[in-house]
């Protein structure tokens, strides 16, 4: 669903250079191959994962990289997409920082998007701020999630205490960019925005839903 509003809303990819920042798997350069791009190239901030995308994805250049300094070149590329990263940067000088960065490797007239950024800390307006505590992770999912997925969450704990699993709990901190900070951030970058809107994602009985605390943003950058 992500790719695809990106693809829809970020286009067109014919003959373009296309940089995806926080590429995760690259499936979103994998399926621009197919628009003719000039060029695809994705970065992640985990060198082995980067190595692990190089053996299993043609066609697409992966290097190693993290905002809010890129080892890249200034403007080159036509479209920058930068999706769920900067809500992981630690405040927003970082994050000021970070949107300069992907506007000077974008080039002149360039498309940018900037996609999931949350306009209020949704970690603690979800009452997910239990910091490094197990025991009040565990309380919060019997108290949001219910009974299910408490047990299922507990035996997890207990497998990972034993050796027999690996568990990651979800970040801790969460930053938040209200959009007129955000829109004034990129004017600042030399960037203007095209579209902006709520973040869609699947809903809980199907469909799509709005995000209450995520928004999406599309960029250009002057000529």
């Amino acid at each position: 669903l992500v790719n695809r509003t990106i693809r829809e809303r970020a286009g067109p990819w014919a003959g373009r250079r296309v940089l995806d920042v926080g590429c995760g798997d690259g499936s979103l350069l994998a399926s621009l191959l197919a628009e003719g791009v000039a060029g695809a190239v994705g970065v992640s901030p985990n060198l082995e994962e980067v190595e692990r995308l190089r053996d299993s994805r043609s066609g697409i250049e992966f290097r190693p990289g993290r905002l809010p300094r890129l080892d890249l070149a200034a403007g080159g590329f036509d479209v920058v997409v930068c999706n769920g990263v900067l809500l992981l940067l630690e405040d927003l000088a970082a994050a000021g920082a970070a949107v300069g960065e992907i506007a000077r490797v974008a080039g002149p007239g360039a498309r940018v998007w900037i996609g999931e950024v949350p306009e209020v800390d949704e970690i603690a307006a979800d009452g997910r701020d239990y910091g490094d505590s197990i025991l009040r992770w565990l309380g919060h999912v019997l108290t949001h999630d219910g009974i299910g997925p408490f047990l299922r969450s507990a035996r997890s704990v207990v497998r990972a205490a034993v050796g027999l699993q690996t568990m990651i709990l979800h970040p801790k901190t969460c930053l938040a960019i209200p959009p007129d900070r955000m829109e004034s951030t990129a004017r600042e970058a030399g960037l203007s925005v095209v579209w902006k809107g709520r973040h869609v994602q699947p809903g809980p009985e199907g469909g799509v839903v709005g995000s209450l605390y995520r928004w999406d943003y599309l960029f250009e950058k002057a000529p």
